[in-house]
């Protein structure tokens, strides 16, 4: 990495030195604050770990604002370079040659001077605005391979032009209190593209209890104490039916067993009392009229929670709609969905009229 200044990076902890010590005509004094934000730069282009581009670009920034001397510009411009902030970096470098002049010795003036043609090479300019002000532009360019390099501008205040990398962007526009709107292109260096973020505000959730609205009608949420108690009753209307049929089942598998083994006539089995066979058919006549009881149980239970679930879910949806009910919904209220619940042994559901 070059740093400009220096001729090797052994020579890097003079830098603050050798680019703020230099006197120059014209000058603009550097201020203790300028120094440290500077100096803070250097060490994040230094970083053992490798180079912090994006923490550099911010501290030179900070520097030059407090104290706008050429000599930060240079390292101002690497660090716009290597984070793609084109424009910025061709900025940055035109100052530091115009105005360090002669200061600047030869080799160092002729890389920049190829760095800036470079960057002129595929450089896109952008003007943006956004509608209403003050919304904050992310771009992102997304190379054919890697990840997407990402770069913040703003908040815009106007029409602000940027100079961009060519390439494939999507830039985002975000501003609080309005929907984010994304703008995507295909930047081809050599033109100038403008473009205008036009931001619609985002609506207010509904307030509490009021429900949200589907054709001018509310919708009620499931957020009742109903609503919830008429889903509780649906779960157990299921458990019970399910329990049922498991019952109901097992009861006729027994009472088959049962007939097979008493030939076919369960009600007078012709067998010898106190034989195996007879005390199994006991056995089977036994449980299987348990199962029996067990499964209308279950269906009972079921069917009376499937009811009552219906029960309280229209009821629940009434209180939500209620405040709208008009003339066509009084009309149509005569084909109104009707649902009744019914059970039997072995066999439960629903009839309806929609």
């Amino acid at each position: 990495m070059r740093i400009l200044g220096l001729r090797t990076l052994r020579l890097a902890p003079l830098l603050a030195v050798c680019l703020i010590g230099r006197p120059a005509a014209a000058q603009a004094p550097i201020t203790e604050e300028a120094r440290q934000h500077f100096n803070a730069g250097v060490a994040y282009l230094q970083d053992p770990d490798g180079a912090r581009y994006a923490e550099a670009y911010q501290e030179f920034l900070t520097a030059y604002a407090a104290s706008p001397s050429w000599k930060i510009l240079g390292n101002l411009g690497i660090a716009a370079m290597k984070l793609e902030r084109d424009g910025e970096a061709i900025d940055a470098y035109s100052k530091y040659l115009q105005e360090g002049g002669s200061d600047i010795d030869s080799a160092e003036r002729e890389q920049i001077t190829r760095d800036m043609n470079t960057l002129k090479t595929g450089l896109v300019g952008l003007t943006l605005e956004t509608a209403p002000a003050g919304a904050v532009i992310i771009d992102e360019r997304v190379p054919p391979t890697g990840n997407p390099i990402v770069n913040r501008y703003g908040p815009l205040t106007g029409p602000t032009k940027i100079g961009v990398k060519n390439g494939k962007h999507r830039l985002h526009a975000e501003l609080d209190g309005y929907d984010p709107m994304v703008w995507e292109l295909d930047a081809q260096p050599g033109g100038d593209q403008s473009h205008t973020f036009e931001l619609k505000k985002t609506p207010p959730p509904p307030p509490p209890g009021s429900g949200a609205s589907f054709n001018g009608a509310p919708v009620d949420h499931p957020t009742s104490g109903l609503r919830i108690a008429s889903y509780a009753a649906f779960g157990l209307g299921v458990v019970g039916l399910a329990g049922g049929t498991f019952f109901a089942l097992t009861a006729k598998s027994k009472h088959d067993d049962l007939s097979t083994l008493c030939g076919g006539n369960p009600s007078q089995c012709p067998l010898d009392a106190g034989s195996a066979d007879a005390t199994k058919a006991t056995g089977l006549n036994n449980d299987s009229a348990t199962d029996k009881t067990l499964g209308i149980v279950g269906f009972a239970v079921g069917g009376a929670g499937i009811a009552a679930g219906i029960t309280m879910f229209i009821l629940s949806s009434g209180k939500s709609s209620q405040a709208s009910l008009s003339t066509a919904h009084v009309a149509s209220a005569k084909s109104a969905p009707r649902i009744i619940p019914w059970v039997g042994y072995n066999s439960a559901g629903v009839v309806g009229q929609f």
